[in-house]
């Protein structure tokens, strides 16, 4: 019984994926070249290559009203 509560409390978890810069680690990117290149610019530090780092963030509940 505990295991299908934990299951179903994972389930209601909202979740975001955000990308950032890893030279400076700013959220503030766009594709390089109208993605056609499959590379990312930084809009901070200038930085343009196909790597970029993803990472989820959970939400809370005050998060998912907006």
């Amino acid at each position: 019984m505990t295991k299908y509560l934990y299951q179903k409390h994972i389930t209601n978890i909202m979740t975001s994926r955000v990308r950032f810069c890893p030279r400076c680690q700013s959220t503030d990117i766009e594709l390089y070249a109208g993605g056609q290149t499959g590379a990312y610019r930084c809009k901070k530090c200038g930085y343009v290559g196909p790597l970029i780092l993803e990472k989820d963030i959970i939400l809370t509940s005050k998060d998912n009203k907006k």
